[in-house]
């Protein structure tokens, strides 16, 4: 019997991470250790959690229809964030809606915005949603080089442009940041060249020291050509209330909306009460200090233990992810089979990841210290050899 999958479908590899899960339970002298997916352990003080979860589902409402656009009270605490962090104003009524976490919204507006033929731009190091949302609309797909030497930024320069761009800083996989100045370059070419910007913003809370990650919205000429998505998954370390939102050109909201309005029911209501009740809750800021204080240690650990071991480690500054050279092939491979630690090899977020791999550091810190001594017992081993070899 021919294949009833359609063949847009048919043609999609499977999805980078579940490759990398599969035999996750396989037969090891060693428990697995997983430090592939960006699947945060820390999140926010389960007291007030509990206290959120509390309001919610004694708000009216909680159980019926949310809304598409979402509750207008998390609208406007989202717009007073924006403002307070960024000092971009919005609407909450035209320019800010509620999706089921940046992932759903930013693949869902890629279908909204490329026609079949047309050229989504992206990096040579992304999150596998962005082309794979825009080879199942129908497009293709435009990649722009990014290399450690200039600090993973997007070659962009002699690109003649396409519908959209979509980017993410700071940045997933490498943890690299960018400057408003960045965005004020990447903006000026998007005018000149008529491209629509995608801005995947979801790790901006992640930054460590001084730094503080831009919105795309503090350069005012993005405005009127530019999205942005932001996250509860990654900011407040809940990736499965599932919860996140989209800012930005208000008619390509609208449209994004009457693609959600047939395929989805929004977000259930007691889940934007919980959103709204972070955004607005006295200890926010404390709380997002205390998390990113959690993961810069863990960063600290991890980075020091790979240089020690002979990796090339990318000191990025931002995001609960290591971005290291192994110096060898099909490492991920070879710990995963020897001692049962889960990473991701680079190549799976494009061309730019040839002889990266990435390490996720949501786990306790002590299971983060018992992974890295398995991989310098790999790297030990392999050292073992050569020198065999040589004598």
């Amino acid at each position: 019997m021919a294949s009833i999958v359609s063949k847009r479908l048919d043609r999609l590899s499977q999805y980078l991470f579940v490759q990398v899960r599969q035999g996750l339970g396989h037969r090891s002298a060693y428990k697995p250790i997983d430090l592939s997916v960006g699947d945060p352990d820390e999140g926010v003080n389960q007291q007030i959690l509990e206290e959120a979860f509390r309001v919610a589902l004694r708000a009216k409402g909680a159980n019926r229809y949310p809304p598409g656009r979402g509750q207008i009270g998390l609208r406007r605490a989202i717009a007073r964030w924006m403002q307070d962090r960024y000092g971009a104003r919005f609407d909450p009524e035209r320019e800010i809606a509620v999706c089921s976490g940046s992932k759903e919204g930013i693949a869902h507006l890629i279908h909204v915005l490329i026609d079949p033929g047309q050229k989504l731009l992206t990096g040579s190091l992304a999150y596998p949603v962005y082309g794979r949302a825009a080879g199942l609309a129908g497009g293709t797909t435009e990649i722009l080089t990014m290399e450690e030497n200039n600090g993973f930024w997007l070659d962009y320069a002699k690109s003649k442009g396409g519908k959209a761009i979509c980017f993410n800083y700071p940045n997933n996989p490498t943890g690299a940041c960018v400057t408003r100045e960045h965005f004020k370059e990447l903006t000026a070419w998007a005018k000149k060249k008529d491209v629509f910007m995608i801005s995947d913003a979801a790790y901006n809370e992640m930054s460590f020291g001084n730094r503080a990650a831009p919105s795309i919205f503090e350069i005012p000429q993005a405005r009127g050509r530019a999205v942005e998505f932001h996250s509860f998954s990654k900011s407040f370390g809940l990736p499965g209330l599932r919860l996140g939102w989209v800012c930005g050109e208000p008619d390509v909201i609208s449209a994004l909306l009457k693609l959600k309005d047939t395929y989805d029911s929004g977000v259930c209501n007691w889940v934007q009460s919980v959103g709204q009740f972070l955004l607005e809750m006295p200890e926010r800021d404390a709380e997002l200090r205390r998390l990113r204080a959690i993961y810069g240690r863990r960063r600290a650990v991890a980075e020091e233990a790979l240089g020690a071991m002979g990796f090339g480690v990318f000191r990025s500054g931002a995001t609960f992810y290591v971005w290291a050279r192994p110096g060898r092939s099909h490492f991920t491979a070879e710990l995963k089979e020897r001692v049962n630690v889960l990473t991701v090899p680079g190549e799976g977020f494009g061309p730019g990841g040839n002889s990266y791999m990435r390490f996720a550091l949501c786990q306790s810190e002590g299971r983060i210290k018992e992974a890295l001594a398995r991989v310098a017992s790999v790297v030990d081993l392999a050292s073992g050899r050569r020198q065999k070899q040589r004598s």
